[in-house]
């Protein structure tokens, strides 16, 4: 939800400058997105959750938040 507000506001305020920041940011998160919900947390055997999703649940989320984080200084640059 939040990563579709953001999107919104920079398709109001800088949408030419943005649109390539914007693409790289939506296939970052859809990427996200698919390892989260194709895990094995969503089989309907799901037992506990193992030590090696949740570390690369949080090496994936972190690289995101990174690309956000960079998308920012880029768009205050602007």
């Amino acid at each position: 939800m939040k990563f579709n507000c953001l999107e919104e506001v920079l398709i109001s305020t800088y949408d030419i400058e943005t649109k390539t920041l914007r693409t790289d940011l939506k296939d970052f998160y859809i990427n996200y997105w698919k390892f989260v919900t194709g895990a094995e947390v969503m089989n309907s055997k799901f037992v506990r959750l193992e030590e090696d999703f949740i570390r690369r649940h949080s090496e994936s989320y972190s690289k995101f938040e990174i690309k956000i984080k960079q998308a920012i200084n880029k768009i205050h640059r602007l």
